[in-house]
């Protein structure tokens, strides 16, 4: 089967009907989505499709696919792949160790290098932002970096500006202008979608000098709402921007691919990038005294059986939902928190509280824990600053709802999941935050329940499902100490032993 590759797009050429029913094949995704009206308790199961192979095209991804799938590929047209440019100049900061034990940071870059293109799976606080900064270095064409907030691009560009010092970086966000002539770009997935929208041949007539696209926290990719053009064949803005930048070097970097539990999302992501390139675990990374393994404390506690997750009204009823009586309202369980945060505060902990709830939940723990800091997505940037630094410098307990990708304060060292949730990435990411190293620290403690509202005649409850989702991931680092605590009682002076 002939094909003409592109960076971003592959044509197949004039195959048979046997050839377009397996390419169909191979680059549809079958997936089931629970729908569920308003009034609805339940709702229910529907099959959905969503083909990526249309108008003769197949993202470029998706070609090892295509291979695996039994299609003998003859490649009329590659990808006119670019000469490396000149190396820009860099100077990172010292490392927290050994050179040596950082050393996979240059064999991430020399494999990304070689291949073109692919997805750098590496854990929070294996220095991902560097990584892309050797490699950008590396390759020394024109590159733009998306970044999923205002908050990461603002971070990212300040980094970069310390690294490149004969390099000119720009940042392309809300609250800047783009600059075209910038060799290296930062730029929110929003503000480059507006671009695409609003001014489409401006853009294409921008993004046709890109040779190189770096995706940060590229899971977005497969996670965001559907809002593009064509929502058949687009997976979600992200999906769009990345395939309308015909970068020839394409490469997304995250700490949070999980393949396994996601397969339909990778699918989507390797569309964009091509298939994992270079991956390390969390366990390497503590071997090499890059992270600090955990001490990971649950407590388990009755939960209320709820007919709904959250609270809402069904047949002009108001029916309370098991997320508000038994995380966000449960007093028992809002002021164990807080005694936990009090007392390894008093430790000497760097205690940072995660919650998902501003109002309702972040504020309410705030007026529990004394010495303590509220930071959400309410307080402007000078604001969160100074918040930081209270936490850093005066020794303050931090409760956020923002703290999850991008937030880099090694000092974290001991976090409380006060939200619940079963999200895998969104776990990972926080415990990230208490892994990285710094001088003095060893290890790093975390506090979390378990939420048992029972089981019902179809398996675990709400909460109990949830529950049993995080301690999956607790689970899943052999370096890490887990210790079920079977009440508050038995945890109470937190002393660490086996109930």
């Amino acid at each position: 089967m002939k094909i003409q590759v592109g960076p971003c797009f592959t044509t197949i050429l004039n195959p048979n009907p046997e050839e377009r029913a397996k390419v169909t094949e191979l680059c549809t995704i079958r997936s089931t989505q629970h729908i569920r009206r308003k009034w609805e308790l339940h709702g229910t199961d529907v099959e959905v499709f969503r083909r990526f192979y249309r108008n003769g095209v197949v993202p470029t991804g998706l070609l090892p696919r295509l291979v695996a799938g039994g299609l003998p590929l003859e490649i009329t047209q590659d990808i006119n792949h670019p000469a490396n440019g000149t190396p820009y100049t860099i100077t990172l900061p010292p490392l927290p160790v050994s050179e040596s034990d950082f050393g996979f940071q240059d064999e991430a870059v020399s494999k990304a290098v070689s291949k073109g293109r692919g997805l750098l799976w590496c854990p929070t606080g294996a220095g991902k932002t560097v990584i892309a900064a050797k490699l950008i270095a590396t390759i020394g064409l024109k590159t733009v970096v998306v970044v999923p907030s205002l908050e990461l691009a603002h971070q990212t560009h300040q980094k970069f500006q310390s690294y490149y010092h004969q390099t000119k970086v720009g940042r392309f966000d809300g609250s800047t202008e783009l600059d075209k002539t910038c060799p290296i770009l930062i730029a929110t997935e929003q503000s480059l979608w507006a671009f695409l929208s609003n001014e489409p041949e401006g853009f294409k007539n921008w993004a046709k000098d890109i040779q190189v696209l770096v995706i940060d926290e590229c899971h977005h990719v497969n996670t965001a709402p559907a809002k593009g053009r064509d929502k058949k064949i687009v997976a979600n803005t992200w999906w769009e921007v990345a395939m309308a930048i015909p970068a020839t070097y394409r490469f997304g970097v995250s700490a949070t691919l999980n393949t396994e539990d996601s397969p339909n999302n990778q699918f989507v992501l390797e569309s964009v990038t091509g298939k994992v390139i270079y991956y390390i675990s969390v366990s390497e990374l503590i071997k090499r005294k890059v992270l600090v393994p955990m001490q990971i404390n649950m407590i388990r506690r009755e939960a209320i059986p709820c007919r709904v997750w959250k609270t809402r009204e069904i047949h002009g009823e108001v029916v309370d939902g098991a997320y508000d009586i038994n995380i966000i309202d449960a007093d028992d369980r809002n002021r164990w928190i807080a005694q936990i945060a009090n007392n390894l505060h008093k430790q000497g902990r760097k205690v940072l509280v995660l919650v998902d709830l501003v109002g309702r939940h972040g504020e309410f723990l705030a007026e529990l824990i004394p010495n303590s800091v509220f930071l959400s997505g309410k307080h402007k940037r000078n604001e969160r600053d100074e918040g930081i630094e209270q936490f850093v410098k005066q020794n303050k307990v931090l409760i956020s709802t923002i703290v999850k990708e991008g937030f880099d304060v090694p000092a974290i060292d001991a976090v409380i999941i006060a939200g619940g949730g079963k999200s895998h990435k969104m776990l990972i990411q926080k415990l990230g935050r208490a892994r990285r190293i710094t001088p003095g620290k060893s290890w790093a403690e975390v506090w979390d329940f378990y939420d048992d509202d029972g089981e019902s005649s179809m398996g675990p409850r709400m909460c109990a499902r949830h529950s049993e989702e995080r301690l999956k991931i607790y689970k899943s680092v052999p370096e890490d100490v887990l210790t079920i605590w079977k009440s508050l009682e038995t945890a109470k002076g937190l002393t660490l032993v086996n109930a």
